[in-house]
Parts: structure tokens; sequence; C-alpha cells
């Protein structure tokens, strides 16, 4: 197997996963991946340095120092005032991907 269609078939996957692993769409998932492949290979290269970019970024804040306030905040939101309107917005998230299954 030549490596496009190992990326397509590899693709292909990750699409069935991300639908939830559906029967019988193998072939819409494949050429949805072939598709994705065989129009968007530049773009493949801009996501890997979005990636990268992400990573520094994700480090740089780490060394901030900002990490152990930030976490402080999201505690007090959690127990504080916020947090009925926090668990509303996560069963509102929970019911709408059942919808979507």
């Amino acid at each position: 197997m030549d490596d496009r269609n190992r990326h397509i078939r590899e693709r292909a996957y990750e699409i069935w996963e991300s639908k939830g692993r559906p029967e019988g769409r193998q072939d819409e998932d494949w050429y949805e991946a072939e598709s994705q492949i065989g129009s968007n290979e530049p773009k493949e290269e801009a996501g890997i340095e979005a990636a990268h970019k992400y990573e520094r970024e994700e480090r740089k804040f780490e060394q901030s120092g900002q990490v152990a306030r930030k976490a402080e905040e999201a505690r007090r939101a959690i127990d504080g005032p916020e947090a009925e309107m926090l668990k509303r917005a996560e069963q509102a998230g929970k019911d709408r991907a059942q919808i979507k299954r």
C-alpha cells in the first residue's frame, strides 16, 4: 500500500471514530478522507506548525507562574456563585452531545 492510501485509510478511521463509529458508512468516510487529503495536503503542514505554536505558548504560560492563579480562579468559580450556572452549561453540553449521536 502506498503512502497516500495509507494516509487516506488512517484519516478515514479518524473520521469514523469522530462520528461515533457508525456502521455501514465506510465508503462515505473513505471518500471524505480522500477528498481532504487530496485537497488539503499543504494545509497539513500549516496544522503541524499551529500545533507546534500551541505547544510553545502552552510552555510559555506554564513557565509564567500563572497556572496556580488560574487554577485557583477556576476552583472558586466551580465552588462559588457561578457553580449552578456552570452545572447547567455542562448539562446542556451533554444533552446536545446525546442529540448528535
